[in-house]
């Protein structure tokens, strides 16, 4: 094991500093590479990572009919909507 990994290193460290960069810019996103957008495909979202950054966590709000519907399931265990009743376990 230890072989197998200081035969990964020495690999490693034989490969030209030039293609290594080369093999790390294609992993890049268009973003990283470029200061601005090069096509208009790229205008559109270009900056979605100051949007994504931004955590708007909204209150999660029942309205009336969900509120009956969770009601009546907890009271009957079925749901309202259910044309009959559900099977008895034994």
């Amino acid at each position: 094991m230890k072989n197998e990994q200081s035969d990964l290193e020495t690999r490693r460290s034989e490969i030209p500093i030039s293609i290594s960069n080369k093999i790390k810019d294609f992993f890049k996103t268009p973003n990283e590479k470029y200061n601005y957008p090069l096509t208009s495909s790229h205008e559109f979202g270009w900056d979605t990572a100051t949007y994504l950054n931004k955590e708007k966590k909204y209150p999660r709000l029942d309205c009336d009919v969900t509120s009956y519907a969770n009601e009546y399931h907890k009271l009957k265990g079925r749901s309202p909507y259910a044309s009959k009743d559900p099977i008895k376990k034994n």
